[in-house]
Parts: C-alpha cells; structure tokens; sequence
C-alpha cells in the first residue's frame, strides 16, 4: 500500500504519559483514501475522570 503519511494519537488514561489507553492510526493514501485503526491498550494503571470525560475510554472498555 502506497502511503502519504500516518498520523498516530494516543489517548491517556491520566496525567502520566505512560498511561495510555488508546491508541489511533490515519493512513493516507497517494489517492487520497484514509484508512483508520484503532486499538485499546489496558494501560494498568487508575483512569482519571477528567480523562474518561474527555476521550470515553473507561477501565471497563479496556478489559480483556
């Protein structure tokens, strides 16, 4: 697959960077088709609320 770029962003389960709880991909294609990935990742750590308000991801959508 012939690719522009990939944009990354992660999301955060609370102020340490370490604790990331989402992970997401863009891939651009030279046509100019996105093509998008997601992954939850159980960041083993506590979720702060501010960071569930903000982005949805709670401990229960990262179990198992």
């Amino acid at each position: 697959m012939d690719l522009r770029f990939i944009a990354l962003d992660v999301e955060t389960a609370n102020g340490q960077a370490h604790s990331i709880c989402q992970i997401g991909l863009a891939c651009v294609r030279t046509d100019g088709r996105i093509a998008t990935l997601g992954f939850y990742v159980d960041p083993q750590g506590a979720f702060e609320p501010f960071s569930t308000r903000l982005h949805g991801v709670d401990a229960r959508t990262v179990e198992h």
